[in-house]
C-alpha cells in the first residue's frame, strides 16, 4: 500500500489441526483408544488393550514398526493412520494314559484360543476307562471329553485293570479236591489242579458241559469269569476172576493184563500214574476184550481208563 499515515497491521493465524486414526488388526485381537484431533505440537497418547486369547505385538503405520509399547505417547506434526497389532495365542493340550498299558488317548496337540478341543480315551483289552484328570483332580468321567480352549492343560486318562473270578469245584463232591480258584486281572495266568480222594480217578475239566481239559493242572490266561468243574469218577473193583466177563486181570500183573468189558465195544484204553499224569494212549480194537502188555511200564500202580461205546470206565491196576 502507499504510506499516507502511521498504522498498526496484524497478521493472523490458524493453528494447524490433524487426525490421529486408531485400528485394530485383527478385529477381534483387541480395543484401541487415544484416537482423535490434535493440534500441531501436542502430545498424543494411544493405547492398545488386548482381548482375552489374544496379545498386543505392535504399532505399525502402513507397514512399518513405530512402536511395541501397548501405550505409545508423540508429538503431533501431522495426520498419522496407526495400526495396534494382535496375535491369537496358541495353548498345548497333552494326553496320557495312566497305566501305559490300559488304553490309547487322542485330541492332543495345538490349539487357539477359543478352539473346542476333544480328547477321547480308548480303553484296550482287559482295561476299562474310569476318567479325565489334570493334576490330580476329575474332569470328566466320559470317554471322549470335550472343552473351550483357554490356557495350556495337560490330562490324564485313568484305567482300571478288569477283574475276574474264577471258580472251580468237583463233581462229585467227595470225588476229590479243587483249588487254584480266586481273583485274577485279566491277561494273568491261572491254574487250577484237581486231586482225586481214595477211590477216584480224575476225569476231566469241565465248563457249561463241555470239556476244557484233560489234565488235572490246568493253566490258562484269564479273560473272562469262569466255572470250572473237576470230574471224578469211581474206581471200579480189579479183582474179578478170569471166569468173569467183567473188569481187568490179572491184578497185580506182571506180564500182560486183559481187560474184559461184557456187551461193551472197547474204543481206546489211557494208562496213568496215580499222580494223573498220563503214561500211554492205546487204540482200542472194537472188540469187548483187550490185551496191555505191562511190562513196558514201571513196577507201581496205574489207573486204566477204558473208553468204549457206553461209555469210560476206571480200573486201577499194581504192575508188579
Amino acid at each position: 500500500f502507499t504510506v499516507t499515515s502511521s498504522r498498526n497491521l496484524v497478521a493472523n493465524f490458524n493453528q494447524d489441526a490433524y487426525t490421529i486414526t486408531t485400528s485394530s488388526n485383527p478385529t477381534a485381537g483387541g480395543n484401541t483408544s487415544g484416537g482423535g484431533t490434535y493440534n500441531y505440537g501436542d502430545t498424543a497418547t494411544v493405547s492398545a488393550t488386548a482381548n482375552g486369547g489374544y496379545t498386543f505385538i505392535n504399532w505399525t503405520e502402513d507397514g512399518t514398526v513405530v512402536s511395541t509399547n501397548e501405550d505409545y505417547s508423540f508429538t503431533v506434526t501431522s495426520s498419522r493412520n496407526l495400526v495396534a497389532n494382535f496375535s491369537q495365542d496358541a495353548y498345548t493340550i497333552t494326553t496320557s494314559s495312566n497305566p501305559t498299558a490300559g488304553g490309547n488317548t487322542s485330541g492332543g496337540g495345538t490349539y487357539n484360543y477359543g478352539d473346542t478341543a476333544t480328547v477321547s480315551a480308548t480303553a484296550n483289552a482287559g482295561y476299562t476307562f474310569i476318567n479325565w484328570t489334570e493334576d490330580g483332580t476329575v474332569v470328566s468321567t466320559n470317554e471322549d471329553y470335550s472343552f473351550t480352549v483357554t490356557s495350556s492343560r495337560n490330562l490324564v486318562a485313568n484305567f482300571s485293570q478288569d477283574a475276574y473270578t474264577i471258580t472251580t469245584s468237583s463233581n462229585p463232591t467227595a470225588g476229590g479236591n479243587t483249588s487254584g480258584g480266586g481273583t485274577y486281572n485279566y491277561g494273568d495266568t491261572a491254574t487250577v489242579s484237581a486231586t482225586a480222594n481214595a477211590g477216584y480217578t480224575f476225569i476231566n475239566w469241565t465248563e457249561g458241559g463241555t470239556v476244557v481239559s484233560t489234565d488235572a493242572t490246568y493253566s490258562f490266561t484269564v479273560t473272562e469269569d469262569r466255572n470250572l468243574t473237576a470230574n471224578f469218577d469211581i474206581i471200579m473193583s480189579v479183582d474179578d476172576p478170569i471166569s468173569k466177563t467183567y473188569g481187568i486181570y490179572p491184578n497185580p500183573v506182571r506180564d500182560f493184563a486183559t481187560i474184559k468189558m461184557g456187551d461193551e465195544h472197547i474204543h481206546s484204553v489211557q494208562i496213568y500214574h496215580l499222580s494223573g499224569q498220563l503214561v500211554k494212549v492205546l487204540k482200542g480194537n472194537g472188540l469187548n476184550q483187550f490185551e496191555i502188555d505191562m511190562r513196558l511200564y514201571d513196577k507201581t500202580s496205574y489207573i486204566i481208563k477204558v473208553f468204549t461205546n457206553k461209555g469210560v470206565k476206571n480200573f486201577k491196576v499194581l504192575r508188579k
